[in-house]
Formats: C-alpha cells, structure tokens, sequence
C-alpha cells in the first residue's frame, strides 16, 4: 500500500515496525529470564543501591512464575489490538483509494470514526489528500501523524490499560515491554535509552573503605522511566523520538526505506525475535549501571 502510495505514510511505518512488535509478541515466554537477570543484576549494586530503586522494579520477580493462563491472556489481548487495528486502518485506508475524501467522509457519517474524534480524523485525511495534491509534504505528515495518535490513544490505549492492571502480573509484564521493545526503525531507540531510568536516594552503607551512613547515592540504570502502556510516556517516545526518525529515512533516504519496506516481512520477523536478541539485550541489563557515591563511581 505505502510502496504504491508514498503520502500513505501511516502505513510504511506501520510494515516497519511490525515486525519487531510481533517478535516480542511470539515470545513473551521469555520475558522471565529477562526478569531475572534483572532481578540478579539489581541484587549485585554496590553498597546496596538497589534499595532506593522504586518499588515496582521488584514485581518484575512475578514474571518468572507467570502461569500458562497468564501468558494467554497477553497474547489474546495483543492479538485483539492488532486486530482492532486493522480493522479501523485498514478500512480507513482502503476507503481512501478506492473512493477517496468522499468515502471517508461516509465512514465518518455511519459513525465508524467515533473511538476517537471523527471530524479531526477525516481532517487528517484531508490533509493527506491535500498534501498529495499541492505537494505539500508537510501536511501528508500532520495527517498520517493525527492517524498515529488515533491508533494509539483511540485504539488500543485501553488494552494497554486493561493489561496493565491485570493482577498480578500487568504492572510487570507492561513494563518489561518497555525494556525489551526496540524498534526497528533506523535510528530509533528504545524507551530505555529515550528515558532512562535514574534514581537518587539515601543509604547508609556499612564495610571498611566505604562511606559513612546517610550519604546520597545515585543509581544510573539501562532501564525505562515509564510504563509503554501509559499513553503519556508512549507516546513522548513515538512523537519525539521514532516518528522522526522514520520522517527523517522518508525524506533523506526513501530508497532505503522503500526496501525496508519490501523486504520480506518473515525475515524481519524473525531478525526480531528475542532469541536473536537475547545475547545483546541480556549484556545490556547486566553490565550498563552506575552507582555513583561520595564522589566516586561504584
């Protein structure tokens, strides 16, 4: 669709990041032994730090004893947001090439659009379809921007809401989405490196050689600030951060985003698996913290 319909930009990037959202998705069986590697890496901080790290790190332990009945209900609430995803883009998007502002405007009417603001999404395609005709590359990106925040506030912020407070795993299980989603958008990060974890707190750790009691410590970690399912910090992530990195490719280099994009979707699914990943993800989480106390770096 994109390739045949470059103003269609919603959905380049959605075939872009695709892959590396269902890859994840395949293997959230996994997400235990991240949890414990975690788990071991916050136990070994020097001086005890990891005691001033917040409260909710310590649920990430739930994952590694998530029943099957648990692991069924993320994947069937992912899968039904995807689904929901396709139903809406989809039909807005094949409404559009084949009848243009007139059938979307229909779809508008028959109150297709109303999750969300109806009269805000048919100005989104508008402003595509105005963009295409004046050339006007900047409104083709307001309206394919408007259609991302539809998706993601409109669509599925509330599974991701409905996951999240789902006992007693959600809290955990959300969060290690967070720490384990890279997408693969050149030049995007994860939410980790976007918003990086870091804690200040006070200890009073005890042994020769070390500081004395009530000393600040500080706590440098290559964990995410935030929870990917609050639309607040996705969609910081997404707006200043992956978004642009995919409108700086379309426009500095569409070659290689056109063969991104046509490459084989199976291949780029299973480049993202977490087995693929595992090595550089676990490397990550066991050596890239910093404990920095009464001037020096533990």
């Amino acid at each position: 669709m994109f390739l045949n319909n470059p103003e269609l930009q919603w959905a380049g990037m959605a075939n872009m990041i695709g892959p590396s959202f269902a890859g994840g998705f395949m293997d959230l069986s996994q997400f235990g032994s991240i949890a414990d590697t975690i788990d071991d890496a916050i136990d070994k901080l020097p001086l005890g730090a990891g005691g001033i790290l917040p409260g909710p790190l310590n649920e990430i332990r739930k994952l590694s004893s998530m029943s099957s009945a648990e692991l069924e209900f993320y994947e069937t609430t992912l899968l039904d947001m995807q689904q929901k995803i396709f139903f809406d883009m989809g039909a807005s998007h094949e409404a559009y090439l084949d009848g243009g502002m007139d059938a979307i405007q229909e779809m508008a009417d028959a109150g297709l659009f109303d999750d969300g603001d109806p009269a805000q999404t048919v100005q989104a395609w508008d402003d595509i379809n105005t963009g295409l005709e004046q050339g006007n590359n900047a409104l083709v990106q307001r309206g394919n921007e408007y259609l991302l925040f539809r998706e993601q506030h409109d669509i599925i912020d509330d599974d991701y809401q409905t996951m999240k407070n789902h006992l007693p795993t959600g809290s955990a299980m959300t969060y290690m989405m967070g720490v384990i989603g890279s997408p693969s958008v050149p030049s995007a990060h994860s939410l980790g490196e976007v918003d990086p974890l870091e804690v200040t707190g006070e200890l009073s750790p005890t042994g020769p050689f070390l500081p004395g009691p009530g000393i600040d410590v500080t706590v440098q970690t290559p964990l995410p600030d935030g929870n990917i399912a609050d639309f607040d910090t996705r969609w910081d992530m997404v707006k200043n951060d992956t978004l642009p990195a995919y409108q700086s490719l379309l426009e500095n280099d569409p070659d290689r985003a056109r063969d991104i994009i046509g490459s084989d979707v199976h291949q780029r699914l299973q480049e993202q698996r977490l087995g693929n990943r595992m090595d550089e993800i676990l490397d990550d989480l066991r050596t890239n913290w910093g404990v920095y106390a009464d001037g020096h770096w533990w």
